[in-house]
């Protein structure tokens, strides 16, 4: 078990410890981001100059709890056991033949290697992928899952976070079955028992993502032209369910929480804050929102959601005079910056100059992706000190609307569109969007979409503006940015 506790760490690699003062570890100052956060330090990797490094440091927010971090902190001990286990077969060879002089130490491999040959999951040979599709074994299906993903990645489809957790989940269902288990005589009973050794073993919510990860899989070979011969299980949904894998409750935010907030922010961060209340936008919306997407003129934003990349419509969201009062303020008028991204997991050149929103400081995106694979987030690292969290800020909004929607609902009926109106705010995945879409793409089309949505919206706004939660933005005049 990996504990969280305050003060100095008592096992090396698998503790998680808070950070509230400026510490020293090694002789060097911990970064700002870490200030008031968690901390866990395990495993190693490559740094920028090619070299080893004994000690990889993984940062969680301070608005976390103990448990939170605890069981994050899990899953990447657990993620670094599967590596570890691997390395011999899977990772060194690859490395070896690439010249890797750090082959033969364990360690977090660069995002291009992961995309190369993923954790425990073998290519499909060329011999392999023409051979009887009777003779197709778990992990071959495995292998044209991820091809496909891969694919996906390389189209923009899903990013690139996405397609390693697909990748390390997928491998570490196929641990729970035998090794070369024959697709054609997989049952649900083997399901079954593979799910009932994940529960001993791991927490309900690890094995629920490894079972729906692994149910994803086949779904997808089902639906193939892979499965030519198969015939699909039946009673798969229910044999991958875990019941009580995840918690109900909702963190949301009341009216003091935000005011405090806002009044210990500036006015960069403040922006920040409402572009997440307003839109329910995150870290890589934000950073990556582009000129095209926002109107400062009417006032409103027409954007696609980072998350949800294969949604086949664009958010709606009208602005509340505050947000709209900073965006103008913040709006990247000037910079010409050229930045490099690895979002799709190869480098691409990002032109600031689209940009809405950029570093106030060299004209850099706010969000983007490392070679290594992890982000440089500038929003969090600046509301991080605030002890704010955007998922539950986009929590509160949405209860808020909610809230509104059902108190003006003449009849039981209209709660149904409740529902869809939170869908509509959280930008989530929603097969009657898709249906209103399907003949028009353009803002005049979704400004009449939304319209019921926003008029809701309009009225949180009011409710915050009332409470005294914006009060600071009319009055303060400080301004400037943390870098």
């Amino acid at each position: 078990m990996v504990f969280a506790h305050p003060g100095k760490p008592v096992a090396k690699l698998q503790t998680v410890s808070p950070i509230h003062t400026r510490q020293r570890r090694k002789g060097r100052t911990v970064r700002p981001r870490a200030l008031g956060g968690w901390v866990l330090s395990i495993g190693r990797h490559i740094g920028r100059d090619g070299r080893l490094r004994n000690e990889t440091s993984w940062y969680f927010p301070s608005s976390w709890s103990h448990e939170k971090a605890d069981e994050k902190a899990m899953e990447i001990q657990e993620e670094w056991n599967r590596l570890v286990q691997d390395w011999d077969t899977v990772f060194r060879p690859s490395l070896r033949a690439e010249g890797d002089i750090n082959s033969e130490t364990p360690h977090w491999p660069r995002t291009s290697t992961l995309i190369a040959i993923p954790a425990g999951i073998p290519r499909l040979s060329p011999s392999a992928s023409t051979q009887p599709r009777d003779d197709l074994t778990l992990e071959m299906v495995a292998s044209l899952f991820r091809e496909n993903r891969r694919l996906a990645l390389a189209e923009g489809e899903i990013q690139n976070v996405t397609f390693l957790t697909s990748c390390v989940r997928v491998n570490g269902a196929l641990r729970f079955f035998p090794s070369k288990q024959s697709l054609a005589n997989l049952t649900v009973a083997m399901i079954h028992d593979a799910k009932c050794h994940m529960l001993a073993q791991l927490k309900r919510r690890s094995a629920s993502n490894l079972l729906i990860e692994f149910g994803r899989m086949l779904s997808w070979f089902y639906d193939s032209a892979h499965s030519e011969n198969y015939r699909r299980l039946g009673g798969l949904s229910k044999a991958l369910l875990v019941r009580k894998a995840k918690s109900t409750a909702i963190t949301t935010y009341n009216e003091h929480q935000l005011k405090s907030f806002f009044r210990k922010a500036d006015a960069h961060e403040r922006l920040l804050l409402l572009l997440c209340l307003n839109c329910g936008m995150y870290a890589a919306d934000i950073g990556r929102l582009t000129k095209t997407e926002i109107n400062l003129e009417k006032g409103f934003c027409h954007w696609d959601r980072e998350k949800e990349p294969d949604n086949p419509f664009y958010l709606y969201h009208r602005l509340w005079p505050e947000t709209l009062k900073l965006a103008r303020r913040f709006y990247n008028y000037a910079s010409t910056a050229i930045a490099t991204d690895f979002r799709h997991g190869r480098a691409e050149q990002v032109d600031c100059q689209l940009l809405a929103f950029v570093s106030r400081r060299d004209g850099k995106p706010l969000y983007r992706i490392g070679p290594s694979g992890s982000p440089a987030n500038r929003v969090d690292r600046w509301l991080l000190p605030l002890g704010v969290s955007l998922y539950n800020l986009r929590k509160t909004t949405n209860q808020m609307l909610t809230e509104a929607a059902r108190g003006m609902a003449s009849d039981p009926d209209a709660l149904i569109a409740v529902s869809e109106l939170s869908r509509m705010f959280l930008g989530q995945k929603a097969e009657f969007l898709s249906r209103l879409y399907s003949h028009s793409n353009d803002v005049r089309s979704a400004e009449i979409i939304y319209r019921q949505m926003n008029h809701y919206l309009q009225r949180v706004g009011d409710r915050l503006r009332n409470a005294g939660v914006f009060k600071c933005i009319a009055t303060s005049r400080r301004g400037m940015p943390k870098e």
